[in-house]
């Protein structure tokens, strides 16, 4: 009997296509300009020194959610409302997605008892994160706000019952109790 030959069967299928690697070249370079943009961003927010800056970088679509809530949750502080709630707004609207931004211009906008706009993004926080206390809790002081004390009250005992699926360390039943005295006295003083 003669030997039999083992020599595997090649088969390398039809040529690569010449734009592939070029495909592939060009989107990988694109990732690692994506990439490094926001580790640029990210740095950037350790030299932040001045009011302009802070605002710039809020307002700069490329600006991460989490690093847009950093700021701006400093801007918020540090910064008189006139500068700081419509700073906040503005990188709001950037990224919808985004649901801190969204509660921080609800807060803001409710504080200032801008009711016509603090309804849409109160509306918003609930509809996005229905699971969120503060949510809840910031739509109630909007309805409240607007004197739909039936509403305020349904709202609030909303977040009253999101709460309780927290763990008791990370509530905050100060929060809702709080509110939930203010729409009493309000009810008192109708």
């Amino acid at each position: 009997m003669g030997a039999v030959s083992r020599t595997p069967h090649r088969f390398d299928g039809p040529p690569t296509p010449k734009w592939v690697p070029i495909a592939g070249g060009a989107l990988a370079l694109s990732a690692v300009v994506v990439v490094g943009a926001q580790i640029g961003l990210t740095n950037q927010v350790q030299t932040i020194s001045s009011q302009d800056e802070a605002l710039d970088f809020v307002a700069n679509p490329m600006t991460p959610c989490v690093l847009r809530v950093q700021v701006t949750q400093q801007v918020l502080q540090q910064l008189a409302s006139d500068v700081s709630v419509p700073a906040a707004i503005d990188a709001t609207n950037l990224d919808r997605r985004c649901a801190p931004m969204i509660n921080f211009a609800s807060d803001a906008l409710v504080q200032q008892q801008r009711f016509d706009e603090a309804e849409i993004y109160t509306l918003q926080g609930v509809e996005f994160d229905p699971l969120l206390d503060l949510a809840w809790v910031l739509r109630s002081r909007y309805l409240l706000g607007i004197g739909d004390l039936a509403s305020a009250s349904a709202a609030a005992e909303e977040a009253r019952r999101v709460q309780n699926l927290y763990p008791v360390e990370s509530a905050d039943p100060a929060l809702v109790e709080s509110l939930l005295n203010d729409i009493e006295l309000a009810r008192e003083r109708e």
